[in-house]
């Protein structure tokens, strides 16, 4: 009679367990508005890599953890990332000004298009490291600003 009584009880205590861990990992993501700023005219497209990762940052034979393309309409751009996952990440983000999806730069390596990072870091010569444009995510919500570099 007691096994009878207990099951019940144990498949009770199960479901509200696995409810609150799904209620739990649900919370686990949330989104991301960012805001692009300092584009010099409405040509082309925004091309945003959201990077979870300094081989994702870094290699362009890895993919990023997502990437967006989104025709510009106006002088600030701006782009909602949805069901990101809590974690680490930086983003890179160019305007694509002939739509060719690709940074465009001059003999030199220098950048003909307008280009920029999370926390609006700016590099010296060569590629930006991942720990100085990364930024902890951690809320249902967050609002990151860029500022493109032309």
């Amino acid at each position: 009679m007691k096994k009878l009584v207990l099951l019940p009880l144990l498949l009770i205590v199960l479901y509200l367990g696995s409810t609150l861990l799904f209620a739990e990992s649900e919370k686990a993501a949330g989104t991301m508005t960012v805001s692009i700023s300092n584009l010099k005219n409405t040509r082309g497209f925004i091309m945003l890599a959201l990077c979870s990762n300094e081989d994702q940052y870094t290699e362009d034979s890895v993919k990023p953890f997502r990437t967006i393309r989104q025709k510009i309409k106006g002088n600030v751009e701006i782009i909602i990332l949805e069901d990101i996952p809590f974690g680490t990440y930086a983003i890179k983000v160019f305007h694509d000004e002939n739509s060719n999806k690709k940074l465009d730069r001059n003999f030199l390596k220098i950048p003909k298009e307008g280009y920029g990072f999370s926390n609006n870091t700016k590099g010296k010569a060569g590629a930006l490291k991942f720990e100085k444009a990364c930024f902890s995510f951690n809320s249902a919500s967050a609002d990151i600003e860029i500022k493109l570099k032309n």
